[in-house]
């Protein structure tokens, strides 16, 4: 059953609207509503109940302890206080800034790209969720570059939380923390040893 509803639009929108007598202003009208109330339920599937994890993997100590299990190197350049700061209320634009300010500080002398990455990808799967990214080990691809030009600085914020929104898939939670980091350097092998060269 469809409903009717009034809509209220100011003078100069009105006269704008009348110059344009082609668009199917009611359509665009419901597929606005219909988008902006979809981004609302995605929000809300995406709960607040993500911060409670935060510590398990991005605790200082365990973001060391990813990096030691995929780098040899165990050297440490830069403190990792900052990454408790990058946290707020939305998911993505916590996981954004930790990878663009991972890539700015630069806290380890090697793997910083894969330290970040296992990170990323271990957390979302305690969410629910995980990193599907293309990879091959015989040419680069455009996620691998990706990576690699995050690692430069040269991407920004909102291309990073594109980047994650276009890449994150549904995926079965892992049965512990441990096993979520072991699923996400296994699964994405490939990818760790290209972002090593």
């Amino acid at each position: 059953m469809a409903r009717t509803i009034t809509l209220s639009v100011s003078d100069n929108t009105f006269e704008l609207m009348h110059k344009h007598p082609e668009i199917n202003y009611s359509e665009l009208a419901r597929q606005r509503i219909n988008e902006y109330l979809a981004s609302l339920s995605e929000k809300r599937a995406i709960s607040f109940d993500f911060l409670i994890l935060t510590d398990l993997i991005f605790a200082q100590e365990k973001i060391v302890e990813i990096h030691n299990r995929i780098e040899k190197n165990h050297k440490i350049m830069r403190t990792l206080s900052w990454v408790e700061s990058v946290f707020d209320l939305d998911l993505f634009d916590s996981l954004s800034k930790f990878l663009h300010e991972f890539a700015r500080i630069h806290p380890f002398e090697d793997g910083n790209k894969r330290t970040s990455f296992v990170c990323v990808d271990s957390f979302l799967r305690l969410n629910f969720m995980k990193l599907r990214i293309d990879q091959s080990s015989k040419k680069t691809t455009d996620d691998e570059k990706f990576f690699w030009q995050n690692a430069n600085t040269q991407k920004s914020l909102d291309e990073i939380r594109v980047f994650l929104k276009k890449h994150v898939v549904e995926s079965k939670r892992p049965k512990s923390v441990e096993a979520a980091v072991l699923d996400s350097i296994s699964e994405n092998k490939i990818l760790l040893e290209r972002l090593a060269l």
